[in-house]
């Protein structure tokens, strides 16, 4: 058990009204203006246990705005990491079997190899290559202030700096341990003809409402604006 000196102050969301979507995949929900535009793809939950961008995002999703191009998928994506959270030991439904964002090379996505998290990571890879935007939802395991992590590249750095929030701006080279989602495929490639851009947005921990829900709202209600 990871020891921690603050309360979880976030009660979990019940997401159960979300398992079905248009796609097939449980947890996935998609929205089309009908008009042509970018393909935005929100994430929450890539860790069971930061769940203040769960629900930030099921806020939006009770009322989304009337999107003016383009389309918008949802994704709740470590549910059953997710479902084994308690408050008791919080940071111990990070994950169940290996961490989900470490997973995203084709070779390991087309390996041999099994796990609960590559099965998700899998199911979601078609809508994942669809995106032309992601941003993706995180918490910190302390409090600090809201930041995003835009990654190595320029095209990572606009994205943040476009959005205007007020967040320290983090680009980073990756993790040793594993490629993360925000930098899988065309997402962290160099800009060529047609190249999707994404920006990793962190908040301040899961367990402060009033500092943590609020940036992960605003940073994804900015990003589809």
């Amino acid at each position: 058990m990871i020891e921690t000196d603050e309360p979880v102050a976030i009660a979990p969301p019940d997401l159960a009204e979300y398992r079905h979507g248009p796609f097939g995949v449980d947890f996935v929900q998609h929205f089309d203006s009908g008009s042509p535009g970018p393909h935005v793809l929100v994430c929450a939950l890539v860790h069971g246990n930061e769940y203040c961008g769960a629900v930030a995002l099921d806020q939006w999703l009770r009322a989304p705005p009337n999107l003016r191009a383009g389309r918008v998928t949802a994704a709740f994506v470590n549910m059953a990491a997710f479902g084994q959270f308690t408050a008791g030991d919080p940071h111990a439904s990070r994950f169940l079997d290996e961490d989900f964002n470490r997973l995203w090379t084709p070779e390991v996505l087309d390996g041999p190899r099994s796990s609960r998290e590559l099965t998700r990571a899998r199911d979601l890879r078609r809508l994942v290559d669809e995106a032309d935007f992601l941003l993706d939802l995180h918490s910190m395991q302390y409090s600090s202030p809201p930041l995003l992590m835009c990654g190595p590249l320029e095209k990572g750095r606009h994205l943040a700096f476009a959005l205007g929030l007020p967040y320290d701006v983090i680009a980073d080279a990756g993790h040793r341990a594993g490629r993360r989602l925000r930098d899988y495929g065309g997402f962290g490639a160099r800009p060529a003809r047609r190249t999707p851009c994404s920006s990793n947005a962190v908040s301040t921990g899961q367990r402060t409402a009033s500092l943590s829900q609020a940036p992960s709202c605003g940073g994804f209600s900015r990003i589809l604006a």
